[in-house]
């Protein structure tokens, strides 16, 4: 409350977090814009005359085996190209990039991104979600057909790209939303497996609780 018998003039400042993200591509730092596509390129073979296995990002998994891998910059990231490396079970990167909670329109928008070797078949992709902190922290539950997990198919098949899921409603949820991604592939034998991220989380119901409002 102010008190005055002059004119005021008031303005709303808000913090938009930052946009500008710092990636760092085989010890090379670059500065990217929030949404941007970066592309990392690595060698056919490195300095030892190795070739090219993988990229790997800041946590030691596996996001691409392409040489060439696009993404979107969508936070900090640390990648570097692996070489001369032999990989067991399906050659798919799968992962969840971002998860943000829009106030305004009060919904979750989850992006995932895969990256398919060329040699399998992309039959379904997707992300899953659940409100349900048990199931999602059993990730041999939180899969598709459990009761309380909910799916949400692309329409598309490409072996590389981004499928983002937007969820309305809240007020049907708890207080969490987790989410996973998701993608189906057949080989050349026709072998069918379905290889799911890790699990991200989002808090977003600040009207119950806005001293735990996360962003």
């Amino acid at each position: 409350y102010v008190n005055s018998t002059d004119d005021i003039e008031v303005y709303a400042t808000y913090d938009v977090g930052p946009d500008i993200y710092t990636i760092v591509i085989n010890g090379t730092s670059g500065s990217y814009r929030q949404y941007s596509t970066v592309t990392a390129t690595a060698p056919a073979t490195n300095s030892n005359g190795k070739a090219f296995s993988y990229w790997i990002d800041g946590n030691g998994k596996i996001v691409s085996y392409y040489r060439s891998y696009s993404f979107k910059a969508h936070a900090d990231e640390t990648l570097n190209a692996v070489y001369g490396a032999s990989s067991s079970g399906v050659k798919a990167g799968i992962r969840v990039t971002k998860v943000e909670y829009n106030v305004m329109y009060d919904w979750i928008t989850v992006y995932a991104e895969r990256s398919v070797s060329s040699e399998y078949t992309v039959l379904q992709h997707g992300i899953i979600f659940t409100d349900n902190a048990s199931v999602a922290a059993d990730t041999s539950k939180f899969v598709i057909g459990t009761s309380g997990v909910k799916a949400s198919t692309a329409k598309g098949r490409n072996k590389s790209g981004i499928y983002t899921l937007s969820i309305s409603h809240l007020e049907n949820y708890g207080d969490y939303i987790y989410a996973r991604g998701y993608v189906k592939v057949a080989d050349a034998d026709g072998n069918v497996s379905i290889i799911y991220s890790d699990v991200s989380e989002k808090f977003y119901n600040y009207h119950k609780n806005p001293s735990s409002y996360q962003g």
